[in-house]
């Protein structure tokens, strides 16, 4: 079974910041969506509109598609639409992208949801790094949407940051595995991607993908390509913590 592919998309001026720029947020979300919707086809290889009839949802919410032996996770975030796809039986993926930019109550947010160590990672004096915050918010993410959970069940979220507050993906994943399919691997991949339009974090998740370590290939496929440096990954079966 192949690494999943991330298809990725920067709007240029940007549909999505056009709408916002408007002042109609659900213009933009539309306009997300739509960008989001065509990178999925894309990466399935379906034409405009091809898959419209075969994007169902499970109970709880998420996304699936319908007669095709692929699993996918959507994200979109400041004119930049993310598209995690695998292919392969049992496979599941989830991935979050977290444009950085500052936001007021990011504070409170952390001590409502991070972990001791997460919030050591985060913080830099009395407030948190915005960056270094999106990147444990995208990892919490593309775990919840892996697992087909809401923001509502961030508190089922693992720490991704150990007491020293360090990036700790190898234990958030020893320790998630369990709650998963039975000796499913479960793998974290987080990534930095900047330019002129901007920072984002992107976090993609894997279960069930054993062997080759995991290394998801991100593929441009509209827009103008923003550099990409990986952070941090880690793969880990179910098992104690070492």
């Amino acid at each position: 079974m192949a690494n999943p592919t991330i298809g990725l998309s920067l709007a240029s001026s940007g549909p999505a910041e056009a709408g916002a720029a408007a002042g109609s947020a659900a213009a933009a979300r539309i306009a997300a969506s739509a960008q989001a919707r065509r990178l999925l086809e894309l990466l399935e290889g379906a034409e405009p509109g091809g898959l419209d009839r075969d994007i169902c949802r499970e109970p709880g919410g998420r996304p699936f598609l319908r007669g095709r032996a692929s699993d996918f996770s959507v994200s979109h975030s400041g004119g930049l639409a993310a598209v995690a796809r695998a292919s392969g039986a049992g496979l599941r993926v989830g991935c979050d992208a977290e444009r950085v930019r500052p936001r007021a109550g990011l504070a409170g947010i952390a001590g409502a949801f991070f972990s001791p160590g997460e919030r050591r990672y985060a913080f830099r004096g009395a407030e948190p790094d915005p960056e270094r915050f999106c990147r444990i918010w995208a990892l919490k993410e593309c775990f919840l949407k892996l697992r087909g959970l809401s923001v509502f069940d961030m508190a089922l979220a693992p720490s991704f940051a150990d007491g020293r507050g360090r990036l700790a993906l190898g234990a958030a994943a020893r320790g998630a595995a369990k709650g998963g399919a039975p000796g499913a691997p479960l793998s974290f991949a987080l990534y930095r991607l900047s330019g002129g339009a901007g920072i984002w974090a992107l976090a993609a998740a894997l279960e069930g993908e054993g062997g080759a370590p995991f290394c998801p290939e991100l593929r441009w496929l509209s827009g103008s390509a923003l550099d990409c440096r990986l952070i941090a990954q880690a793969k880990a079966a179910p098992g104690p913590a070492a």
